[in-house]
């Protein structure tokens, strides 16, 4: 006797049939390298950026020192900036696949809050770097309220990165087949952005003032995070490969 199924057996795709996984890996570790493209054109590795605590002569002067410096800065951030949304729209494909349903459809709109928060940081960033250049304010003072205008973009870009690593973090939880260790990761990360987002605000001077490297722990430890999420985005793409166990 011949048993007929009431539906026919719908099978998953496989991560390699996946648009945009392979590339997305790849775009990952790209970030990391052009994230730290910056730092030999810095005139100082301790002061990679000027200091709010500065006075603004300080930060006029500073620009004048680094004027090519800043420009790669901007420039490389928002190019790593653009290249996270083809990024993470290659991991929400594969977690909305392997995992859950609900929380992979917030990687996107998140990616995209966390990059219009920081480009807006970089113009306003840019634009404090221009002072005394011909077309722009001459004044120091205009500097300084760019300035402190970026990092108080940067302070609210912090609550949209959280949310971003805690989508992620949730998405890989939610499936069986899944290693652990990216949403262990991103929690961490999730949390630390969280904390600075709430303490940074209070802080003026000392190591964790702000523009200091320690102040920009969140924001350097990012791209180590999306370059592991690239790792874990190549694995997934090679044929047979079983990612968990």
């Amino acid at each position: 006797m011949t048993v007929f199924s009431d539906s026919p057996t719908r099978q998953a795709p496989s991560p390699t049939s996946m648009p945009g996984v392979r590339s997305s890996g790849w775009i990952g570790i790209i970030n990391l390298v052009l994230a730290l493209a910056p730092l030999p054109l810095s005139t100082s590795i301790v002061k990679p950026f000027p200091l709010l605590g500065d006075s603004d002569q300080q930060i006029a002067t500073y620009w004048a020192e680094n004027q090519t410096l800043a420009w790669v800065q901007v420039s490389t951030s928002s190019i790593t900036l653009a290249l996270l949304l083809w990024q993470m729209l290659g991991l929400r494909n594969y977690l909305a696949v392997t995992g859950g349903r609900f929380f992979p459809e917030l990687i996107a709109p998140s990616a995209v809050a966390v990059a219009a928060t920081y480009l807006l940081t970089n113009a306003l960033y840019m634009l404090s770097s221009q002072v005394g250049t011909t077309g722009y304010a001459r004044t120091a003072e205009s500097a300084r309220l760019a300035l402190n205008t970026a990092f108080l973009v940067f302070y609210i870009s912090l609550y949209f990165v959280a949310l971003l690593l805690i989508t992620v973090g949730i998405s890989v939880l939610q499936s069986a087949t899944l290693p652990r260790w990216p949403a262990h990761f991103s929690f961490a990360l999730a949390a630390l952005h969280t904390a600075y987002a709430l303490v940074l605000p209070l802080v003026h001077k000392g190591p964790f003032a702000p523009l200091s490297w320690l102040s920009m722990l969140p924001y350097i430890l990012f791209w180590p995070w999306a370059a592991a999420i690239g790792v874990f985005l190549l694995r997934a793409a090679r044929p047979h490969h079983r990612l968990a166990g």
